[in-house]
């Protein structure tokens, strides 16, 4: 995928529940007015918005901690990646399906059965695409969840596991994404390989209204 029609948009968003919130891109200048009104419907909402060319930006409540829920995926999936592009790990290598890697929710995985092999590859894939939970959990516990939180960290991520909790900021989801952009000018084989999954998640429904899907990088939580 070509990055450059991802290049707009670096926002995040978060809800006290899941549901359809049609967010349209919009000048910085103008959200404000967007966003006000919807405080009261979204009492969680936290925003952070900028235009990589322009450098245009906006926030609201960006420094907020909420759940990261699968949000977290994002920066694991873009560690992987990075050791990929360094030769400290082979995306082929295959990793077996254990009984304590098992967790419910999002994913595919946990249809299969306990003592499947996958290639690092294909969690990637599993992870991103189907957001999937046991993927994550035998990415993270490949990298050593220690070694994930100090990549996170070294990043700028200033919210990572506080005290073993999965939560986040949205100033944290806007760093991770732009290390993404980044990642994919230098190591372009697999910066764009990561950025296509990011594109072809079969979660669709945060998309906003008038813009091509696979045309958008992102990773719903």
């Amino acid at each position: 995928m070509k990055k450059s029609a991802c290049f707009l948009l670096a926002f995040m968003l978060f809800f006290q529940s899941m549901g359809a919130f049609a967010f349209e891109a919009k000048a910085a200048g103008t959200l404000d007015s967007y966003v006000k009104p919807s405080i009261k419907a979204y009492p969680n909402i936290s925003i952070y918005y900028e235009n990589l060319i322009t450098g245009e930006a906006y926030s609201y409540n960006a420094s907020k901690i909420r759940p990261a829920a699968s949000t977290i995926k994002l920066p694991l999936a873009l560690f992987v990646y990075d050791l990929a592009s360094k030769g400290k790990i082979n995306l082929s290598e295959k990793l077996t399906y254990r009984s304590h890697h098992y967790y419910g929710g999002s994913g595919v995985i946990q249809k299969d059965r306990v003592g499947t092999s996958y290639t690092i590859r294909d969690l990637l894939k599993k992870c991103i695409v189907y957001s999937d939970n046991i993927a994550f959990i035998m990415l993270r516990e490949k990298v050593g969840k220690s070694n994930f939180i100090n990549y996170a960290k070294s990043l700028g991520g200033k919210t990572v596991y506080p005290a073993g909790m999965n939560v986040t900021t949205a100033n944290d989801l806007s760093v991770y994404l732009k290390h993404v952009w980044n990642f994919a000018e230098n190591n372009p084989q697999y910066g764009n390989e990561l950025f296509n999954l990011l594109a072809n998640t079969v979660y669709k429904e945060t998309i906003a209204p008038g813009l091509a899907s696979k045309e958008v990088a992102h990773k719903v939580g």
